[in-house]
Parts: structure tokens; sequence; C-alpha cells
């Protein structure tokens, strides 16, 4: 809600897409980290609910094209009169010789009502087709209804209802990057040491600390507006915090100093949106005690790690 409330102004505001470049080109390490917790939390449902809405929408799409009640324009309750009634009105509508100069372009369609009409006024076939959805053979023209013939493949699946090359990409991008990344998260755990784990977890905090530091020198933009580096300062948290939990299974001693850095950090946090800055007066000097204490945390992290060897 938030958001569709900032976009508006932000769209036109150059500041916005100054901070943007400021943060993509100068931050890459935490870049990473707020395209993965993105894509980790969020990306993945989105795609995957865009591939079920999109392949639910063709299939749907497919089948009412192909439906023969859809194509005469009757309801599978009409009588038998009101279906002799369509078809001669349908016929007479879409009959080649009606339409001078498109007759290609119409006849697929005068062929695909001749059929549904040779289907309806066949009350076995009718009857069957009301049953089962499926054409009698001998009114299937090559290729029109693929489900009927056993031919699925990879490639006929994901172009129900005429194709979508979004929808493919959407499938493969799923398959080569979506689930590989889900996997390579959740591995480290296995494939990696406690001591690894340690020294990796120490290097990402140490490197989004030093992050934060920079971004809080710069001053927060009005709420009218989207901040990227608000963005990056929460998500830079929650990182730090994923990995005091990490460290917390196997060495307790150690996520407490990881949490000691979190809560520093958290505190300068609120000073970075509540504006305060070194120059003034009491508010500053509690300002650099707080980041000195960060700096102090961050450095310990490297004593903890070696008295822990």
């Amino acid at each position: 809600m938030t958001l569709a409330m900032q976009l508006p102004a932000s769209v036109p505001n150059p500041l916005v897409y100054t901070r943007i470049l400021y943060c993509f080109t100068t931050k890459p390490a935490t870049t990473f980290r707020v395209v993965k917790r993105f894509w980790l939390n969020h990306g993945f449902k989105l795609v995957l609910m865009s591939i079920t809405l999109m392949y639910t929408w063709n299939v749907w799409s497919e089948t009412l094209s192909d439906d023969p009640f859809t194509i005469v324009g009757v309801s599978p309750s009409a009588s038998a009169k009101d279906i002799r009634r369509a078809c001669r009105n349908g016929s007479l509508k879409l009959h080649p010789d009606k339409h001078p100069g498109e007759e290609e372009k119409i006849r697929p369609q005068f062929e695909k009502h001749t059929r549904s009409c040779k289907l309806l006024n066949d009350p076995k076939a009718k009857s069957k087709y009301i049953k089962y959805g499926v054409w009698p053979k001998k009114e299937q023209k090559d290729g029109e209804v693929a489900g009927a013939t056993g031919g699925f493949t990879a490639s006929t699946i994901l172009q129900a209802g005429g194709g979508s090359y979004l929808l493919t990409f959407l499938v493969y991008f799923l398959m080569a990057v979506g689930i590989p990344s889900l996997v390579l998260e959740n591995i480290g755990s296995v494939v990696y040491d406690d001591e690894t784990r340690l020294d990796n977890a120490i290097t990402e905090c140490k490197s989004l600390s030093d992050d934060m530091l920079s971004l809080y020198g710069s001053a927060k933009m009005s709420s009218l507006f989207i901040d990227i580096a608000d963005l990056y300062l929460i998500t830079a948290q929650a990182e730090t915090k994923d990995a005091k939990e990490r460290i917390k299974e196997f060495n307790p001693k150690m996520a407490k100093n990881f949490e000691s850095l979190l809560g520093h950090h958290m505190e300068r946090y609120a000073m970075w949106q509540a504006g305060v800055k070194k120059d003034d007066s009491a508010a500053g000097k509690k300002l650099e005690k707080v980041e000195a204490k960060i700096e102090e945390a961050r450095g310990a992290l490297d004593k903890r790690r070696g008295s822990s060897k």
C-alpha cells in the first residue's frame, strides 16, 4: 500500500534514480542480497503463480475455441430445433461466399462450425461429447485436438491455447535458475563444515556492516518517495539476523557477537530514520558512540573467529 502511494511521486523524481544508481554501483554485495532475498521470499512464488495462471488461461481458451457448443452458440441443454436454427444461421453468416475477398480467412471458421453442427446434430456423438469432452475421431481435423491423439510433448503442453513465448520462458527460467537457486541456498549446511560456515557468515556480515555504515552517510529521503537505501538497510539487517540464527545452531557463544552487531546497527538505523546527524549536539555524540560500538563489534568477529579455531 505504501509503495503504491509512493510510486506516482517517485517516477518523475531524478533523485530517486540517482539513489538507485548509487546503491547498485557502489554496493554490489548488498544488491545481490536484496535480489536474492526477494527471489527466495517472493520471486519464486510470483513466477510459479504466473505460470499456473497463464497455463490455466491458455488451456481454458483452447478448450472454449474447440467446444462445439461455444462455436455454434448454444448451451448443452438446447433442443434439437434450437441447434438446427443456430447451425443454419451460423452457416449463412460464415459462408465464404458471404465474405468476398476474405474467403481464405473465413473458411477455417466455416469448416469448424460445420463440424460442430454435424456433431451436435448426432445425438450419440453429442451425448458422448457431453460426458467425455472428446470429439469423434472422424470429426477431428489433423492436429486440432492434441489430447485425443496422445501426442503430448513438452512443447505441445507449453503451447496450449495457441502457445506463449512468455510462458515457455518462465518455465525454463524456473527450471534453470529458480529451482537451482533454492537448492544452493539450503545446501550450505550440508556441504560445509561448521568452521567454513562460520567464516562465510563473518565475511558476509562484515561486508553488510560496511555497506550499512556507508548508507548511513546518505540522508534519508522524504517518505513521499521510494528510498532504495532504506530497502538495502532493512535487507542487510535481515541478512545479519539470518546469519546469527545459522551460527546459533552450532556456536551459541559466537552468535552473541552477531547479535551485538545487529543490535547496534538497529540503533543506528533508528537514528538514520530520525534524521540525526553528527553535527547535532547531544544526539550527534550518541551517534558517534553507536558507530564506535559497531566498529568494535565488527572487529570482535575476527577475534572470536581466531579464538574458536
